[in-house]
């Protein structure tokens, strides 16, 4: 997922050790006098301590304390004790053996971020179904009155300040669904209000015809999508026709659907789940299968795996 970050001073947190700073006999300096080590001890030391737990008063101050905490480890790295292992390019052409453990220290930096914002609209859009049937059973409600709507409202806000896209449906014959993120029609003030709040990444147009095959529903759902067309939030449209289709049949609905939405809506977008179980049809896998349906169709089409 895309992190849009502003930040004004960003610190690099981890873990660093520098540990086996003292080779053995194979190197050129064979023993560190005493007071060398006390130096290299000294030095990492004030390092650690410039690097530790503190309340800063300003992000410059930290700035400069880890300023001088760099300097003091690029100072340690180039003791002479180490030029084996910069010709070396570090320690991995060097045998455990080769090796002797006089100084190891453990130096922990934290990450400070000020001044940052996070994405309100999600990059990748999540979409949750829920049921009519479950909310009207749930809380005895009963479909199209006052309590149903805010019912659904409420689901539909809940469920979005977690940044998850959601949709309402209702299954007809041989699980087609009716998938819609507004139960109000595209002319009501309540679906400009739905579809445009930033935090909704991906919103389902309802298919009517998948209930009713008539004309009069095919020529609301034109008007729906006319409407839906002219608004900026356009992009955000999709339908999901079918849930889980199970054969190349089914696959050829949704094609076929699809291309009668393309002839009014060129850009349209289709949520279409890839079934992973038993596939009876001629086509020996299930992705090739659905190469060649989708090969005869150039709609752009959501994927979703069950």
């Amino acid at each position: 997922m895309d992190i849009n970050v502003q930040v004004t001073l960003a610190l690099i947190s981890g873990l660093y050790f520098f540990a086996d700073l003292i080779s053995g006999s194979s190197s050129r300096t064979e023993s560190l006098p005493k007071s060398e080590k006390c130096r290299l001890y000294r030095e990492l030391r004030s390092c650690l301590d410039l690097t530790g737990p503190r309340d800063y008063s300003s992000p410059e101050e930290m700035v400069q304390r880890l300023t001088s905490a760099s300097t003091v480890l690029r100072r340690v790295l180039d003791n002479p004790a180490l030029q084996d292992c910069q010709e070396n390019n570090g320690f991995g052409d060097m045998m455990d053996e080769d090796v002797i453990n006089n100084i190891s220290v453990r130096l922990k930096l934290s990450l400070t971020v000020w001044d940052f914002t996070l994405p309100v609209t999600p990059s990748l859009p999540a979409v949750f179904g829920i049921s009519e049937t479950v909310i009207e059973d749930r809380f005895c409600l009963e479909h199209g009155t006052e309590g149903w709507y805010s019912a659904l409202d409420h689901h539909f806000r809940w469920l979005l300040q977690y940044r998850i896209s959601p949709f309402f449906c209702r299954w007809g014959d041989s699980m087609r669904i009716l998938a819609y993120t507004c139960p109000w029609p595209a002319d009501h003030p309540k679906a400009n209000e739905y579809y445009s709040d930033p935090r909704l990444a991906a919103y389902a147009v309802p298919y009517a015809p998948i209930l009713s095959c008539t004309d009069a529903a095919k020529n609301s759902l034109r008007r729906e999508v006319e409407i839906l067309k002219s608004k900026p939030h356009w992009s955000k449209a999709y339908f999901y026709l079918w849930d889980e289709p199970l054969n190349v049949e089914q696959y050829d609905m949704i094609c076929n659907i699809s291309n009668e939405l393309r002839s009014y809506a060129p850009d349209v977008r289709i949520l279409t789940t890839y079934y992973c179980g038993e596939c009876k049809t001629k086509y020996d896998g299930i992705f090739s299968f659905l190469d060649d349906v989708f090969s005869r169709t150039t709609q752009e089409s959501f994927v979703s795996f069950h």
